[in-house]
């Protein structure tokens, strides 16, 4: 969390309780550290190294740069976080892989409490370049239509977002999901190259390559996430069981108005 990010909110009081969350959440964060060095947890060097080269291939290469210069990160400091993250990781990996993986029957009643008689959306499957400018996006849209180049290879060499390392794959999204632009991928045929669209990010081309009218959700439908969130919910309760744990033994106070002074003095509101 960059002080300059946290500046870009214009009221006072958001700034104050995204600051507060997140000393909190660095609170929380030590003490699992500690539970990691308590368990005598290391992360070996290659591991380590291979984990940092995982993150940079996330992003293209001028990307990852304005990334860490976003985050008010060096190179080294990023390399020290993603240690602590791993650290932690191999903490509490053992304690989620105790979990026991939900039955289909319990699967199925999670969907007819929660979504039996539901209608999904019109749904589809885009994917999209984003340029920085009318001119480049003029110009590699003629290229497109023409089968000059794939839509592939160009979202991979001229795209300006993370996913432009797979094609500009943007997954499956309902109408009103995601920004304006986005929306009119509903008005494209399959396979047709749309015109650029512009927005605040920049000049979008987007191609749509499937659609799913709007029906009823079946179970299927939602077998993977309802496994995925009841999952998530059997693990969020194990991490609050685990820091309970770590707070018995490792006793912590919180001195709430030093908290919101640090907070102020962030934000940029202390006197």
């Amino acid at each position: 969390l960059s002080r300059r990010a946290v500046l870009k909110l214009p009221d006072k009081n958001k700034r104050l309780a995204l600051i507060t969350t997140t000393l909190k959440v660095l609170i929380d964060e030590q003490l699992l550290l500690l539970g990691s060095e308590r368990a005598k947890i290391d992360v070996p060097a290659h591991e380590l190294r291979a984990a940092v080269q995982r993150d940079k291939r996330e992003y293209p290469p001028w990307l990852y740069a304005q990334v860490l210069e976003a985050e008010q990160l060096t190179s080294d400091m990023r390399t020290k976080l993603r240690e602590r993250h791993l650290k932690i990781q191999a903490f509490l990996q053992p304690k989620f892989d105790a979990i026991l993986s939900p039955t289909d029957a319990e699967l199925q009643q999670r969907f007819h409490d929660e979504w039996n008689g539901k209608s999904r959306p019109a749904m589809l499957h885009a994917r999209q370049i984003l340029l920085s400018s009318r001119e480049e996006a003029d110009r590699l849209f003629g290229q497109l239509r023409t089968g000059a180049m794939s839509f592939d290879d160009a979202a991979q060499k001229f795209g300006r977002t993370p996913e432009a390392t797979q094609g500009g794959d943007l997954g499956w999204f309902a109408k009103g999901e995601l920004p304006d632009p986005f929306d009119s991928c509903f008005d494209l045929e399959v396979g047709v190259v749309s015109g650029v669209k512009s927005s605040e990010s920049g000049f979008h081309i987007f191609e749509v390559q499937e659609k799913q009218e709007a029906r009823l959700w079946q179970f299927a439908d939602l077998k993977d996430r309802l496994r995925q969130e009841a999952g998530m919910q059997a693990q969020r309760m194990v991490l609050d069981a685990t820091m309970a744990d770590l707070r018995v033994q490792f006793p912590v106070t919180t001195f709430e108005e030093p908290l919101r002074q640090v907070a102020l003095s962030i934000a940029g509101e202390h006197k």
